[in-house]
């Protein structure tokens, strides 16, 4: 932290006397706290140059700016005194765009009735629960003196993802699904993971989670994810890459067997690779488009697995769906399954686009895959099951509502 005393400019518009004597005290309080404050009430004196000490606001170290839903409008129409030195501010805004100079404080209303247009894409500090003051006094003042609340940790070193032999320590996805790892040699080559569950090991420090056999405890499934640090699993799928266009993606995959839309930005492209599961994450930067719609998506996940992985779930739906809108017989039914396949396959909903949900536990073993056909509303309940511990079948599908009798 500076020796040196941090100057703000307190910068707001006169609402009403209420709110005049708040800034007033948060004044007080901060020139109390070690604040050199700039503030009309302590420096407007008889015979004082107004236009001077507006222009002050470019002295200061940090700007404090108040906002409500009358100081907007004076701030957007560059009106009275607020809105000069709001003029003022916006010179300084777009001559140095990094700047964390300006703190702006919402003290009434909301981000769109109180906050300027100019400050409209600026993070600020909530205010007018008076309750949370306090809290968020420290966080004011923390800012003010560059002393964050949260404070970045030291920069570490990189990685060692190559041996001293040479070779990559980090195994393939491909390594990982068809060789079967245990989940102790897991740990050996990607380390501890950060959090781990029944069947699940999250490592986001490699970008990457494993998925485990829950009879044999090795490795049969895998999702490559890009985390917001920017760290990504140093081998990715064959030549795709997480943030390729699907477009590039689908010249080197072809046209996917089938499709989710598991989230309004997000759509599944699902592929059956002989014996295993590809299932690409894809953010829609059109949502309003079809899910089909993939021309102008990104990859932001890989999903990679055998087809009795937990992982095989959602694919494994897919087809099914496919299969029935083409007059085939399901792959994956069950044999002996028809007592509980209580639907028509010939059923015109079969045919509509539909949305899957998430892969959920079986309260008596296996997997539910709850889908939603659109049009008709009609959703269904399908029950999937890890036969023989090494092949995922379909054992029920069933209408909800019926179940639900």
């Amino acid at each position: 932290m500076s020796k040196k005393n941090p100057v703000v400019f307190i910068h707001y518009s006169w609402d009403s006397e209420q709110h005049k004597d708040w800034i007033l005290s948060l004044a007080n309080r901060l020139v109390a706290d070690g604040v050199d404050v700039i503030f009309d009430r302590f420096d407007l004196r008889l015979g004082t140059n107004t236009t001077y000490f507006m222009e002050k606001v470019t002295t200061a170290d940090k700007i404090l700016v108040i906002m409500t839903t009358s100081y907007k409008l004076k701030a957007d129409d560059r009106s009275g005194g607020a809105g000069y030195e709001f003029q003022i501010i916006a010179s300084e805004i777009n001559s140095n765009l990094k700047s964390t100079k300006i703190l702006p404080l919402l003290k009434e209303g909301n981000k769109n009735v109180s906050i300027p247009k100019i400050l409209q894409s600026f993070t600020y500090l909530d205010i007018i629960n008076d309750i949370d003051f306090e809290k968020n006094y420290i966080t004011l003042l923390s800012e003010i003196y560059n002393e964050p609340i949260i404070k970045k940790p030291p920069l570490g070193k990189k990685p060692k993802f190559i041996s001293s032999k040479g070779e990559t320590i980090t195994p393939s996805i491909e390594e990982i699904v068809d060789v079967g790892f245990t989940r102790e040699k897991i740990h050996k080559l990607l380390g501890k993971p950060q959090q781990s569950t029944y069947l699940e090991d999250l490592f986001w420090s490699h970008g990457i989670i494993v998925y485990y056999n829950r009879h044999e405890d090795r490795s049969d499934g895998v999702i490559l994810t890009r985390l917001e640090s920017g760290i990504e699993y140093p081998n990715q799928f064959k030549d795709i890459r997480l943030g390729d266009s699907f477009a590039k993606a689908n010249t080197k995959l072809g046209n996917p067997l089938n499709w989710g839309l598991p989230y309004k930005d997000i759509s599944f492209a699902h592929y059956d690779l002989k014996n295993k599961f590809l299932t690409l994450s894809i953010w829609r930067d059109k949502p309003e488009n079809p899910p089909t719609d993939f021309k102008v998506g990104n990859i932001q996940g890989i999903g990679y697995c055998q087809k009795y992985s937990v992982l095989a779930c959602q694919p494994l739906v897919a087809i099914t769906i496919e299969e029935i809108k083409n007059g085939l017989s399901p792959t994956y039914l069950e044999p002996l399954s028809e007592k509980s396949i209580a639907l028509d396959f010939s059923s015109s909903f079969f045919h509509e686009p539909y949305e899957m949900s998430q892969m959920q536990y079986g309260k008596y073993g296996g997997y539910y895959i709850y889908v939603h056909f659109v049009i008709s509303k009609k959703t269904i309940a399908i029950w999937l099951y890890d036969l023989s511990w090494s092949e995922m079948v379909i054992r029920s599908m069933r209408d909800l509502e019926e179940l639900k009798k």
